[in-house]
């Protein structure tokens, strides 16, 4: 346009277009955002729309978006109002922490587990109790759970830890037996009562009848904790009490069996005694308290008789006194 002589030009399509231009370069950085770091299987949409643009990307595609699914530079060429602008990110990925504790785990007292985190990788963990340490020290039964980062990618993971008891177990002191006298063994109580037992002689039973000397061991499993105990059984040559009483004898002055008495091992020495004897129908016909002296059946006629002793004698073994009873039958013959 003239006017007056000079020439004038509009400048408002420029005007126009630097508004537009400021306007877009403040929106979001310009499009595509900052470099941006994603965990495995994440995605993420790069989105540069823009009224009247036309776009074009790293590998010639030509729609506003993107879909970024693995690690990479992606960058676009947007065309608006004969104008050319361009934009480019660094997207990284990363893994989730490869995190497993393992099944739930039954332990003994007294055991203890280290949970080892050491080989996740990891940047970052954070226990149930906010310990924050690669690895943990479990010393009681409970619910452990951790979780652990790497950048912004987590993964959780938990396990119940179980503690038993030792069972219970004393096979009591080393001791002596008879070699005549088996002697036996338990190692069962009622701590242990719903648990398994293992001999050194390979029984399986809780108890066992010794014969020989030897040093005996046990292990006794309830639920999966093992308690063991030993015992050395040293065998001796030992004399029993017994007692003899006939059960015949014939009074008829032949010197062969006149009189009926009751012996017992010479080992023993008898402390007490007392003897009865009736007769058939109960009568109280006869009694002594001295083991050395006899019945000599006088004025008693042939038949059968009833006898009854009780004693204490002293044993030898350990030098304590027990008593003794025994009733049966004598038959008297002339």
């Amino acid at each position: 346009m003239k006017m007056n002589g000079h020439i004038i030009i509009r400048a408002l399509p420029l005007l126009f277009f630097i508004f537009n231009h400021q306007a877009f370069a403040q929106n979001n950085n310009f499009p595509l955002g900052k470099d941006t770091t994603l965990c495995e299987g994440q995605r993420l949409t790069l989105n540069a729309t823009q009224n009247t643009a036309t776009y074009e990307w790293q590998d010639g595609s030509t729609n506003a978006t993107f879909n970024v699914t693995q690690q990479g530079t992606y960058y676009v060429k947007m065309t608006l109002t004969n104008q050319v602008f361009s934009d480019t990110i660094n997207v990284t990925y990363r893994q989730y922490p490869k995190l497993d504790l393992g099944k739930d785990t039954t332990l003994c007292k007294g055991d203890l587990l280290i949970k080892n985190l050491f080989d996740v990788n990891a940047d970052k963990y954070i226990w149930q109790d906010g310990n924050n340490n690669p690895w943990y020290l479990v010393q009681k039964s409970g619910i452990y759970s951790v979780t652990a980062t790497n950048a912004n990618c987590s993964a959780s993971a938990k396990i119940k830890i179980t503690y038993n008891t030792f069972p219970t177990l004393d096979l009591g002191k080393d001791t002596v037996f008879c070699e005549s006298k088996p002697l036996r063994i338990n190692a069962q109580n009622d701590d242990n009562y719903k648990s398994s037992f293992t001999w050194s002689n390979g029984e399986k039973t809780p108890q066992i009848l010794v014969k020989e000397a030897n040093t005996y061991w046990v292990k006794v499993n309830k639920n999966g904790c093992t308690t063991t105990d030993t015992i050395t059984i040293r065998a001796k040559e030992c004399h029993e009490f017994q007692l003899y009483a006939p059960n015949a004898f014939s009074p008829n002055q032949d010197d062969n069996n006149d009189e009926w008495r009751v012996f017992t091992s010479t080992h023993f020495a008898v402390t007490q005694f007392s003897l009865k004897i009736f007769d058939r129908w109960g009568n109280h016909i006869f009694e002594n308290q001295d083991i050395t002296q006899s019945w000599n059946g006088e004025q008693q006629q042939e038949g059968i008789y009833i006898y009854q002793l009780s004693l204490t004698y002293r044993n030898p073994e350990n030098q304590k006194e027990e008593t003794f009873q025994q009733s049966g039958d004598i038959s008297l013959f002339r």
